[in-house]
């Protein structure tokens, strides 16, 4: 089997992304548990969670840039801040508007 250059360079990026996220999670897990005396199992969830979200936090940063206030009007709230779902007050003015249309 054949690999061309080009998919031995990308193999190669791969690979040396990969040695990095380990010693990132590597020096994490030393600093959790030397540091701030977090026993082995908590540091190595610990590290590996907060790996997670920084790859995460990266991907969002790839996206478009979108203010708050613009998230909510594209996105829409789920829960009303005063506490009631907004479905629910949708309905209850749908039936306000049914019962005045009468």
């Amino acid at each position: 089997m054949r690999i061309t250059k080009q998919r031995l360079e990308e193999i190669i990026k791969e690979e040396l992304a990969a040695l990095t996220e380990d010693d990132k999670v590597s020096k994490k897990i030393a600093h959790l548990m030397d540091k701030e005396g977090k026993p082995h199992k908590q540091a190595v969830a610990m590290a590996l969670n907060m790996v997670k979200e920084e790859e995460d936090k990266e991907d969002d940063t790839d996206e478009d840039e979108v203010s708050d206030e613009d998230a909510l009007v594209l996105k829409g709230p789920k829960v009303d801040p005063l506490g009631d779902s907004l479905a629910a007050r949708r309905l209850r003015a749908i039936a306000r508007r049914k019962a005045g249309d009468k």
